[in-house]
């Protein structure tokens, strides 16, 4: 980050639940001194967090993804007039600022933003997802090239896909926008005590489960199945389990029966304080990798699951051991087991 101490005006882009630990970090060493704003982008969940922080913002805004359908021109028609009323109201006047994201990859809402502030601001990349290619490829077939120029005409960027990588995922060349890249390590982070979300009647075999619904995702053969084999596994062991479910898609309703409690979805993961659990468990969930960091006990149970490819499984599996510098532990509890 940059260290000029004459900064008057950041603005920062929370574009995951991920982000938020570093919007918190953004706002312990600005917010005394300058003028904050932040815009949460998408996911309804981490505005109400942050709004329920009371913290002392200029802004604290919610901009919501509402096109779904990338086929119907009225509909993209619409888009950019919500889009040219968002810059009108909270970019247009906007200048001297510097602008912080977090994410190259997928959120074409923010690039469109990024794009209207880098005129007359300052626009830095502030990379914490560790072990995720900056490289492009170019579009396969012509479904690809026609939504590259869906994008350029929604965002004005040309945008471009990300290498080694199959499903469409978007990717903003930044080092070709005079986008200025800064790092920011998950060791840098330690969240003031009085953010954490404090946990009640933990016994001495409490885990804490981080569980998302992803069936939809289609990239795990019975996942539903095996996650409910690994919860009677865990059960069978006597394990309170805690369930901290994904802000946005949520967790597996099935599962309810086998959770003890059940942490408010809003709560961002990293803002849980697990000093007083005995194990933290999940799958692919990015806060698996930052747990490992801070706590002895953290397992992803990725080998219990049967994915489409072992390339995909190793490719989350990689995901987590570089963000977690190599911290993180996998088990499988249903052929090894795990004595809570």
């Amino acid at each position: 980050m940059d260290q000029n101490s004459d900064i008057k005006k950041v603005l920062v882009f929370c574009q995951a639940p991920a982000d938020i630990q570093y919007v918190i970090a953004l706002y312990e060493k600005y917010h005394k001194t300058t003028t904050l704003s932040v815009y949460c982008i998408n996911v309804e969940a981490m505005y109400l967090f942050l709004k329920a922080l009371n913290l002392e913002l200029s802004e604290l805004v919610f901009i919501p993804s509402c096109l779904v359908n990338f086929k119907n021109p009225r509909k993209l028609i619409v888009e950019k007039l919500r889009l040219n009323h968002l810059y009108q109201k909270h970019i247009k006047k906007k200048e001297g600022y510097e602008i912080y994201f977090f994410s190259i990859w997928h959120d074409w809402l923010t690039f469109y933003f990024i794009g209207k502030f880098k005129k007359n601001n300052k626009v830095f990349f502030l990379k914490h997802y560790l072990g995720v290619s900056e490289h492009s490829r170019k579009p396969i077939g012509i479904k690809e090239k026609l939504l590259l120029f869906v994008y350029k005409y929604l965002t004005n960027f040309k945008l471009k896909y990300l290498e080694n990588n199959t499903n469409s995922v978007l990717l903003l060349p930044y080092y070709n926008l005079d986008i200025k890249r800064v790092s920011f390590k998950i060791n840098d982070i330690e969240l003031p005590n009085k953010y954490l979300y404090k946990l009640n009647n933990v016994g001495s075999n409490t885990v804490l489960l981080l569980e998302s619904n992803l069936t939809s995702l289609g990239i795990i053969n019975n996942y539903l199945l095996k996650t409910i084999e690994v919860l009677k596994k865990l059960k069978s062991n006597k394990c309170q389990i805690f369930l901290k479910g994904h802000p946005r898609i949520g967790h597996s309703e099935e599962i309810n029966s086998y959770i003890d409690v059940f942490i408010p979805s809003y709560i961002p993961a990293e803002f849980i304080d697990i000093s007083s659990v005995k194990y933290v468990f999940g799958l692919l969930s990015l806060p698996l990798a930052i747990y490992a960091n801070k706590h002895h006990n953290v397992y992803s149970f990725i080998d219990d699951y049967d994915f489409i490819s072992n390339e995909v499984k190793m490719d989350y599996k990689n995901y987590l051991i570089a963000n977690s510098n190599n911290k993180i532990k996998f088990t499988s509890i249903i052929q090894d087991g795990l004595i809570c």
